[in-house]
């Protein structure tokens, strides 16, 4: 029984660092969307609901990661060449938080794409398209496989790559900025604003470029970076007019995993999905 204590005050102490940070988040996004964004876009789906999903996706996938990526860390120190290793040393720790982003994103994107040209990881990854409308509190709504795939997938070369160490002090800082940063910004692209960032489009991930990644028409499939848009440029999945979409969600809910691995799976509504879309028009675009 006593060894289940620290985890239980782990736990708590998790849940309630969580409840601040989306009681700061609803501060900053209720107001935001209160005034810039478009009331017919508004939330449709039960808050309740997507508070759950945000506590969900927070505690269960952060517990489940931790062991896994340490373990890559202290193999990583084993097998990488000392060199490397002193390479890392010596580096400026902006300049190794700088390539950092850059490796995480260009990992990330790719664990993105797949999530949608990948069947096996898009009955996880649907979850997330499946609201009509898209708000702030639209990117908690994914399953926790979908999490751990996106997050692992982000994290991993990190850790690979001798770029963070879990008991290396300031070297663990690395994903803890990353991380801080992406979901601030992550909640920050879901929001409901009207708001077009001129030049700053071509540096970040903006709400504009990402709500064209949850349009539910030919455009689907495009726009996987969470922060430089530069990525789809390079691998011409780049898509953003001057508009914002028509429609959001997916056309078959049936293709979703279910939340639970004994919860029955959604009905259809529809013909078909914007999993793997053959139909999708992947061509660059300025």
């Amino acid at each position: 029984m006593s060894s289940l204590f620290p985890f239980l005050q782990q736990f708590l102490l998790d849940f309630a660092r969580l409840t601040l940070w989306l009681g700061i988040l609803a501060a900053v996004f209720v107001p935001m969307e209160r005034f810039f964004g478009n009331p017919e876009r508004g939330p449709k789906s039960p808050l309740a609901g997507e508070v759950g999903y945000y506590f969900l996706n927070n505690l269960l996938p952060a517990m489940l990661l931790a062991a896994p990526l340490a373990f890559v860390a202290a193999t990583a120190r084993q097998l990488l060449p000392a060199a490397w290793l002193e390479l890392l040393a010596s580096m400026p720790f902006a300049l190794k938080l700088v390539v950092s982003l850059f490796l995480s994103e260009l990992c990330s994107y790719w664990g993105h794409r797949l999530s949608h040209e990948w069947p096996l990881l898009w009955q996880f990854h649907a979850r997330h398209h499946q609201p009509e409308q898209v708000n702030w509190l639209t990117n908690s709504h994914n399953h926790p496989v979908d999490i751990l795939w996106a997050r692992m997938t982000a994290l991993f070369p990190l850790y690979a790559l001798g770029f963070a160490e879990p008991v290396a002090g300031r070297d663990n800082l690395i994903p803890i900025l990353l991380l801080l940063f992406a979901a601030f910004w992550s909640f920050f692209i879901h929001a409901n604003v009207r708001w077009r960032l001129g030049p700053l489009e071509k540096l970040l991930v903006t709400p504009a470029f990402h709500h064209w990644h949850h349009t539910n028409d030919e455009w689907r499939d495009h726009n996987y970076a969470t922060l430089l848009p530069i990525m789809d440029r390079l691998f011409g999945t780049h898509h953003l007019p001057d508009h914002f979409p028509p429609n959001y969600g997916i056309d078959d809910p049936s293709e979703m995993a279910p939340l639970l691995p004994f919860g029955p799976r959604p009905s259809s509504s529809g013909p078909s999905s914007p999993g793997p879309a053959p139909q999708s028009k992947r061509q660059p675009e300025s």
